[in-house]
């Protein structure tokens, strides 16, 4: 790119494309779009997911377009004005760094597919027990009820605002008010 302004928007993240749709344009600035926390072993894990994903639709295509008729339209995730999205690495149980976002409602935390766009867990703010801040980037949100706590990684930025926005929610619906804690607290 011969254009240096142009590449420090694409280096920024700023840069959109003018052939995109609006509805592409949007979903470029649709939470932070940097995934921090990722190694190496879970881009190659991304990678051969994907891979897998593509052959198993190859797979079953004679089967789709033969049941294609029949199906009813599957219902697709909306976006309510007052919800808002955080691309975060969330760790499972067995610790390997997912990307996901977080998309914070006016009743709960959705923890949503970035690709697929599906729900992948759903916790109300009252469900939230304590949230163990780790460093700048990293938090542990502990639930009521035996769900497994969500290890949560992202830009300082947007953990700073992920945790203010559970503070703010928690309060407007009422729930119990999580405890907020730090390791450097103990």
């Amino acid at each position: 790119m011969a254009n240096p302004e142009q590449l420090e928007k694409l280096k920024n993240g700023e840069y959109v494309p003018e052939h995109l749709t609006d509805e592409q344009r949007v979903s470029l600035t649709d939470g932070t779009g940097v995934f921090v926390g990722q190694g190496v072993l879970d881009h190659c894990l991304d990678a051969a997911e994907y891979v897998i994903s593509g052959v198993s639709s190859l797979l079953w295509l004679p089967v789709t377009l033969v049941t294609y008729p029949f199906r009813s339209e599957q219902e697709t995730l909306q976006k309510g004005t007052d919800d808002v999205d955080f691309d975060i690495v969330h760790t499972n149980w067995y610790w390997r760094n997912l990307k996901r976002r977080f998309r914070f409602t006016k009743e709960g935390i959705l923890r949503i597919h970035p690709t697929y766009n599906d729900v992948r867990a759903s916790h109300p703010y009252s469900s939230i027990c304590a949230v163990k801040i780790v460093n700048d980037t990293t938090f542990v949100i502990n639930y009521r009820g035996g769900s497994s706590p969500d290890y949560v990684t992202s830009t300082p930025q947007a953990s700073a605002n992920m945790l203010e926005l559970m503070r703010i929610r928690c309060a407007e619906t009422g729930a119990q008010a999580p405890v907020f804690f730090s390791d450097s607290e103990l």
